[in-house]
This record gives structure tokens, sequence and C-alpha cells, in this order.
């Protein structure tokens, strides 16, 4: 991790995708593997495990990853996955809340998880960035928000809606340092993770599964219906290029439709 430079959300969900690969070939020495024998781990994984090709890309960027790490110590002498090429990914559509999901979900909350999702839903944070904030990221004065451990490796900085605002201010008052959301709030000796929160909470109110990036999907739909260019929500989200902002556009058929009309 610490050569790598990984951040701890990342090497999170590489954890699981290592410990499949030391299943695999844990006996194996490094010399023993080939382009063939990773091209075929890949495929059965496609297959028989039905791994999506999202899935099958992110396995492909790790051992890669692993491969090129061997090759710069010495350990091999060229990386076997380096001639393998990604697959080309199913377009998915971002699933959003409509206003009246959102004031369901929120009903349903618990008061640490509900704190949780309204910043999530005003802010666009993504989970590592929601419980990597600490107080000294949160300027009341200015009302705005510094993400400076973003999946991009730059920071960025969000005004607060007004309810945000109130919500932090709360959450200030409740003396935990130096991380300003829980992701868990522990009950005797239970422990309720905001995810288990917002899964419980969405079944109750109809919605079924909800997680935190449902939220972020939410926050940016809801910034296009609004009629917000693409590149502010771009900088909101804290995204590297157009590409990723510009789902919101094609999802969010509102500007569209009074293109549209504008016919009439």
């Amino acid at each position: 991790q610490k050569h790598k430079g990984w951040s701890e959300s990342t090497w999170r969900g590489t954890e699981s995708i290592l410990k499949r690969v030391v299943e695999e070939w844990g006996e194996v020495p490094l010399s023993g593997l080939n382009t063939r024998l990773i091209e075929g781990f890949l495929t059965t994984r496609l297959d028989q495990d039905g791994i999506t090709k999202a899935t099958h890309n992110r396995h492909l960027a790790c051992l890669k990853t692993i491969f090129k790490m061997a090759v710069r110590w010495g350990a091999l002498a060229h990386n076997p996955a380096a001639p393998i090429r990604s697959l080309k990914e199913d377009p998915t559509i971002p699933r959003a809340l409509s206003d009246s999901e959102t004031a369901k979900l929120l009903s349903e909350l618990p008061d640490h998880a509900r704190r949780t999702a309204i910043v999530a839903l005003d802010t666009g944070m993504r989970k590592s960035e929601l419980f990597g904030l600490q107080w000294q990221d949160i300027d009341f004065e200015r009302r705005q928000v510094t993400v400076r451990q973003s999946k991009n490796g730059s920071f960025r900085v969000i005004p607060m809606t007004d309810r945000v605002l109130e919500e932090l201010r709360k959450q200030q008052q409740t003396g935990v340092i130096p991380y300003v959301l829980p992701s868990a709030l522990r009950s005797g000796q239970r422990a309720e993770t905001v995810k288990d929160a917002l899964s419980s909470a969405g079944h109750r109110a109809g919605i079924g599964h909800v997680h935190l990036h449902v939220l972020r999907h939410t926050f940016a739909t809801r910034l296009r219906e609004a009629g917000q260019p693409l590149d502010r929500i771009m900088a909101l989200l804290g995204h590297k290029t157009m590409a990723m902002s510009l789902r919101y556009a094609k999802s969010t058929p509102t500007q569209l439709k009074e293109a549209i009309e504008a016919l009439g």
C-alpha cells in the first residue's frame, strides 16, 4: 500500500481481489505466471462467477499494478498482464431518487444516518470523502466544505446549503472528533452502520436498496434538472473529465423536453 500510494478506500476495495488472486495462484512463483494464465483466470470469473465487465476491468487493473511493481523491483522481467486489454463496459444509467422518495427515505432514517444522508444529498461527496471529513475542513463562516482526500487526487470546495449548515452545527455539538461523520453508531454491543441504516430505511420506505452513491447521483441529477451547466456539476462532483458528468445530461431529459417544446 505505502509503495503504490493507494488511498485507504482503494486499498479496502482491492482486498477482495487480492484475496481471490492469492487463492488462485498462492503457490505459484511469480515467474510461473504468464498472460495465458491471467486471461484464463479473468475469463473464468466472467463465465462461471458471473462478474461484470466493470469488475473484470478492476481485477485487470489491480493485476497490472501488482506485476508493474514486481518488474520495478526486479522480481519479473516483464509485466504479463500488460498485453491484456480492458473490456468495453456497458453504459449504466445513474439511479437517482425523486423528491418524494428522498423525503420518505429521510423520514425512515435514525438521526446519525439522516445527518450523513443530508450532507451526502446536498454536497454529492463520495463515501470515502464523507467519512474522511474532519472539522478542520468545515468553514462555518464562509459556509463551505473542503474535500481534501478526493479520489482524483485534487481538493475541491463545496458551498453549504442551509440544511447542511444546520446539520453540521448540530453534529459539532456532539463533540465527536476528529472526523465529522461517524460511519456507525454503537448502541450497547451492536454498531449500526450508515450503510445498513440506508438499506433498511430504503426498504421500509418502499424504495428498495439505497446506498450512499445513490445519494451522490441524486445530488447531480437535481443540479442538472435545475439547469446547472455540466462544468459546474463536474467541479462539484470532483470528476476529472466531462465524460462522467455527461451521464447526468443523458439521464435527465428536462432540458431536452424544453428544447422539443420550443419547436412548438
